[in-house]
């Protein structure tokens, strides 16, 4: 088994409450990166910010002008969390 087959896959949360940007990176992920990350998505700040505290993230790919709660301030509670 190659060193990069054992590697633990990366864990990505998409945050967006447009469907189409997140399939638009949800796509360019996946045909770029070779199946190297997992992909969770979350419509909302407040639903990124429950999802982030139920499971780590490598990385969080967030859209700051969200309805209700901002990227900005999903982000603030995570980081603090």
């Amino acid at each position: 088994m190659l060193f990069q087959e054992m590697e633990r896959r990366k864990q990505i949360l998409i945050v967006d409450d447009n469907i189409f940007n997140i399939e638009v990176l949800k796509n360019f992920i996946e045909v770029n990166f070779n199946n190297r990350f997992n992909l969770e998505i979350a419509l909302s700040g407040q639903n990124a910010v429950t999802k982030a505290s139920e499971m780590f993230f490598d990385y969080i790919l967030m859209d700051i002008n969200m309805p209700l709660m901002s990227g900005f301030e999903a982000s603030r509670i995570i980081t603090n969390s």
